[in-house]
């Protein structure tokens, strides 16, 4: 990730009193400051994959990662009425 895409930066370059960002909902939860307003043409969506060679797609390690995305994911949408995990 490039330094000025991050939460962050894209925060602190939407301070200004007529400036605006979309940025993760979380940012909203963990920064007062921020006035959270919902997009007015309706839900965002974001897709998050992993992919891997055939012959790795079994591997502990590439098991443990696409499981801990997952816990990662569920505890983010958890309390989340605007938010759905969906596995496929």
């Amino acid at each position: 990730m490039r330094p000025w895409t991050t939460p962050r930066r894209r925060l602190a370059a939407a301070s200004g009193p007529r400036a605006l960002a979309l940025l993760p909902a979380l940012i909203g939860t963990a920064t007062p400051e921020v006035a959270v307003r919902p997009i007015a043409e309706g839900r965002l969506r974001r897709t998050i994959f992993t992919a891997v060679r055939a012959a790795t797609a079994d591997a502990p390690a590439v098991i443990a990662v696409r499981n801990a995305l997952r816990a990662a994911a569920r505890g983010a949408t958890a309390r989340r009425g605007d938010a759905a995990l969906v596995r496929r």
